[in-house]
């Protein structure tokens, strides 16, 4: 079976949402985060992305024949 994973960020009156979800063949896990900010600026957009790039970073291996860490 395949591993799976699901980003969902969403705007939210003060900073961003993130829901991430994954699928480990038959288990599945989720969580929300909230990343506090200012709508628009600069700052916001930067630590969301950082964010974004720690979660996918740890969640696929580098090397394409690691085994994928467990949660």
């Amino acid at each position: 079976m395949g591993r799976r994973m699901t980003i969902e960020v969403e705007e939210a009156e003060r900073g961003n949402v993130v829901r991430v979800s994954s699928e480990n063949g038959k288990t599945s896990d989720g969580g929300l985060e909230v990343i506090e900010g200012q709508q628009g600026s600069v700052n916001l957009r930067d630590r969301t992305r950082r964010r974004l790039n720690e979660i996918v970073s740890s969640w696929f291996p580098a090397d394409r024949y690691a085994k994928a860490p467990s949660r």
